[in-house]
């Protein structure tokens, strides 16, 4: 594979050399714009959860269903995605991401059935999934030692569409349809891949990947009990992101009795708090230690979580606790992802990771429709409360154990 990203940007690039630091940050912002659009055309789905569910005459496990085929394909793209740009480098990959979710929005802004929501959902997941670990892997490669604070600083930024979206898309129900969003994400997503495709230093190599060759790297280099614990606990908080910011828009509307756009807007302080608290975790990690910082976050996240669901009542203390609880569970990705990317050699490193992710992220596209499910046998409290728990105890593990390895 032939590459025209200096070699010294491996490490870390010297803040004297004003052109690679500025290719490093260039690259930077332009990821960051890649995973914001595909985050606000992904994050859409949930605040129209009630628009949704009354045009397809569906109920909440099936709404659910949809979000879980969404986060499967996600999951079951990282390790593909990551082993490929192994192979050939990343810009085929993070260009090619980005048309398969524009493909993925069209499909969400035109299919008429249940069915082709579902299908949508698929190739939606598809698209993000190949395009989120490449992009780590690119940044890693870039920032070396630096990696957490440019995690922080990415995922920081990204959550700025978190903030907006749900607010637009919420505001135009009654308006126009549900589907116009996913028709101007489909506009801007190529967009992104038009400037990406001019802009990285990186010739297309379409080479196949060795896979069996890279199956058994990788599998040797998450097989360790270390590893395998630290998956472990980092799918625990899969499923807690993927079940929080799926159904809390339709708990805060059902239980909490918020309104239809206050119930959107909870969900856009989530990502506004992350704007800030994911920048200070990443460079948090880079000094005190990724561990503390990823098992402290999911220790306060749980603890949290079980005073919004259970105890909260007034919409101060509310929205108060609600975002004190997002403050802490979107510190553990900057901490954690960075602390993978440590413990992975450079030369399998985006198929390490990757394979780590799918089986983490698989597990927690199960979230969506665990809680779908429970909202409708148990109620939605009782289902969040389980997952508080599971984080206090993922939490404690980390911190436990952070001297063991």
């Amino acid at each position: 594979m032939e590459s025209s990203v200096p070699s010294e940007d491996r490490q870390r690039a010297a803040p004297s050399d004003n052109p690679r630091v500025a290719y490093r940050h260039q690259m930077l912002g332009l990821c960051t714009a890649g995973s914001s659009f595909y985050l606000a055309g992904r994050i859409v789905i949930p605040p129209l959860a009630v628009p949704i569910k009354d045009g397809f005459g569906i109920g909440n496990a099936e709404f659910g269903l949809a979000l879980s085929i969404l986060w499967a394909a996600y999951a079951l793209m990282q390790f593909p995605g990551g082993v490929t740009s192994d192979a050939t480098g990343h810009k085929a990959v993070l260009v090619g991401s980005m048309l398969i979710s524009g493909v993925g929005f069209a499909l969400l802004a035109t299919g008429g059935t249940y069915e082709a929501f579902l299908v949508a959902a698929l190739v939606t997941g598809v698209g993000g999934g190949l395009f989120m670990i490449v992009q780590f892997r690119f940044l890693s490669v870039l920032y070396g030692d630096n990696k957490g604070r440019a995690f922080g600083l990415s995922g920081g930024i990204t959550g700025i569409a978190g903030v907006v979206a749900p607010i637009a898309a919420t505001s135009i129900v009654g308006v126009a349809s549900w589907r116009h969003p996913f028709a101007a994400m489909v506009v801007i997503v190529i967009a992104v891949a038009l400037v990406l495709h001019v802009r990285v230093r990186e010739r297309y190599v379409f080479e196949r990947p060795a896979l069996s060759a890279a199956v058994s790297r990788s599998i040797d280099q998450i097989s360790s009990a270390k590893i395998l614990l630290l998956m472990a606990i980092t799918a625990i908080f899969s499923v807690a992101v993927q079940a929080v910011t799926t159904f809390i828009p339709l708990f805060m509307y059902e239980v909490k009795g918020l309104s239809l756009s206050m119930s959107g807007t909870m969900l856009s302080v989530y990502f506004l708090v992350a704007v800030v608290a994911r920048p200070i975790s990443g460079t948090l990690s880079d000094v005190v230690g990724r561990r503390t910082v990823a098992g402290s976050a999911l220790v306060f996240s749980g603890v949290l979580l079980a005073y919004v669901v259970l105890v909260a009542k007034p919409f101060y203390a509310l929205l108060v606790s609600f975002a004190l609880f997002s403050w802490a569970i979107v510190s553990f990705s900057p901490a954690m992802d960075a602390y993978y990317m440590d413990l992975f050699a450079d030369d399998s490193m985006g198929g390490a990771f990757g394979l780590a992710r799918t089986f983490i992220l698989f597990v927690g596209s199960t979230g969506p429709y665990l809680i779908g499910v429970g909202a409708e046998t148990s109620g939605f409290a009782n289902s969040f409360a389980i997952i508080s728990g599971c984080l206090v105890l993922a939490g404690a593990m980390l911190l436990a154990t952070t001297r063991a390895f």
